[in-house]
């Protein structure tokens, strides 16, 4: 667990060769959701708002996923390899994004059953619509 936001890029020796910070606020502190018990650690993962994805969207541009499960909302950052933040765009519901294609973002939502949520996500207006 780490926080707060950061992108790190890698070169082929895995040695990182950019680093883009985002504002703190966007995870939780890890201290806050970690319990120590006599045997041993807890998460609660229901508290700790984290990026959860990070999806390749071509000619340098990348979805960066952050999700509170909290309050049931996903939050999507398209920055460039220059960390250059392009767009910010909410969903309104807890989904983990798992695939990207051109405008269509698909990703899994977790409530008493899983399932498949479908966005249609527009750079230009700053939105996404179910």
């Amino acid at each position: 667990m780490k926080s707060p936001y950061m992108l790190s890029f890698l070169d082929e020796q895995l040695d990182a060769v950019r680093v883009c910070h985002g504002p703190r606020d966007f995870t939780t502190d890890p201290a806050e959701v970690v319990d120590v018990y006599e045997d041993g650690v807890g998460i609660r993962w229901g508290a700790y708002r984290h990026s959860v994805s990070i999806l390749p969207l071509g000619n340098g541009i990348l979805l960066n996923a952050f999700l509170d499960p909290g309050d049931d909302w996903t939050l999507l950052h398209v920055v460039t390899e220059s960390c250059e933040l392009v767009a910010e765009l909410e969903l309104g519901a807890s989904v983990t994004p798992k695939v990207a294609r051109g405008d269509l973002v698909v990703g899994a939502r977790r409530t008493d059953f899983h399932e498949v949520v479908v966005y249609r996500v527009s750079l230009e207006g700053g939105e996404a619509s179910r």
